[in-house]
């Protein structure tokens, strides 16, 4: 499974909720890979910045991706087109061809936040309409999902 995000704390929501970590410490520099196991499954997940710096390095984490976790910044509603853009570019290559999809709507609990629909709309259509994608609204400072 491959966590991406333009810098809109993906790596704050998979690896420093679970720890002491303030979020000064969990700004992503390059790829964060984490494990998890539970009842004999094993999950890998790779987090991977979203620098500019280090998109065109994505493509060397697709190999047996079987899904994506996309986190964008919902208080920042100039990056959606941004990451609109971002997300379909990585869903045009073959080896994520057909792939689940979960897009977290991330800072949900800002005032300045875009709703989750248009996150979704922003995100998915037209251009993306036919992706099995699910949108979540994430509110890592409540540390819960809003449905």
């Amino acid at each position: 499974m491959c966590e991406k995000g333009l810098g809109a704390g993906a790596t704050r929501d998979a690896t420093c909720a679970e720890s002491s970590l303030s979020d000064d410490d969990c700004v992503l520099q390059g790829f964060n890979i984490k494990s998890l196991i539970h009842e004999g499954f094993k999950l890998n997940v790779w987090d991977i910045g979203g620098q500019k710096t280090i998109r065109p390095y994505w493509k060397n984490y697709f190999e047996n991706t079987d899904a994506l976790i996309y986190v964008v910044d919902s208080s920042d509603r100039r990056r959606l087109e941004e990451a609109s853009d971002e997300l379909q570019q990585l869903l045009e290559e073959d080896k994520l061809g057909g792939i689940p999809v979960l897009i977290f709507g991330n800072k949900q609990d800002l005032i300045s936040a875009v709703p989750q629909e248009e996150v979704r709309e922003s995100l998915l259509e037209p251009r993306l309409s036919s992706v099995c994608a699910c949108v979540c609204a994430l509110c890592p400072h409540r540390a819960n999902l809003v449905n």
